[in-house]
């Protein structure tokens, strides 16, 4: 069957658009139709996603030159620059393919390093806001919710579980917080990966993911379990 598909080679950091792509190709969490990528949708992602790189560097290039922070600048003044730094990261995380050097992130970990040393009194303030906004610049989270995303509405859940382990991980913490009213849950996830093994998915592979996603929740059960303890870390 594989050897109908039109060989692809994709970039070994893709952005959001042909990130896509990659997940769908010959990924058997997908329907059939989806599963094929052409040579020019390829083209097409590469050029939306190029796109997105030059406008996020000029957000970049903006924010740093409005930095106007100094030894005198009040609390209020940090987190104010802090929350225009985090809108970067999410937006970082939306255009995905960002390397490390690029990144805003270690300016942000400077800048909550510097608000907990100079007003401790905002430290668990900070931490909270940073913790309850994880999920947002999260890449697969934050693509999902872009205005142009080429997910599809019925391919999110699929898309979810075709990231690693470890992301896997993460996303399922709100379903294990929030309870089985919280969606996908555990029953939406088995479904998926029941229909992808019913077309020859890996039995391993889900294992493997289900694994992963039951782990997120049971941290998210004991998160909720400390918060109603009034022991929450944010």
């Amino acid at each position: 069957m594989f050897g109908l598909f039109t060989k692809i080679s994709f970039s070994s950091n893709p952005g959001c658009f042909e990130r896509h792509l990659q997940r769908r190709y010959k990924n058997l969490l997908f329907p059939p139709d989806r599963q094929e990528v052409s040579n020019d949708e390829l083209k097409e992602a590469r050029q939306k996603d190029k796109q997105d790189k030059i406008e996020l560097v000029k957000s970049h290039i903006l924010v740093i030159k409005n930095n106007s922070l100094n030894e005198f600048s009040t609390a209020d003044e940090h987190i104010k620059y802090l929350k225009e730094l985090d809108l970067i990261l999410k937006r970082e995380a939306e255009v995905g393919g960002i390397n490390k050097e690029v990144s805003l992130q270690a300016l942000v970990l400077q800048l909550i390093e510097t608000i907990n040393s100079r007003f401790p009194e905002y430290s668990e303030t900070i931490t909270k806001v940073q913790a309850l906004s994880y999920l947002e610049r999260i890449p697969i989270m934050a693509q999902l919710n872009r205005p142009d995303t080429p997910i599809r509405k019925n391919e999110e859940l699929a898309s979810m579980l075709s990231e690693d382990l470890k992301t896997i991980e993460a996303i399922a913490i709100p379903s294990g917080l929030w309870g089985p009213n919280y969606k996908p849950a555990k029953k939406e996830v088995l479904e998926c990966l029941q229909d992808a093994v019913s077309r020859g998915f890996n039995r391993s592979k889900f294992d493997e993911i289900l694994k992963a996603w039951r782990q997120g929740e049971l941290e998210g059960v004991t998160i909720g379990e400390k918060g109603k303890r009034g022991q929450l870390p944010f």
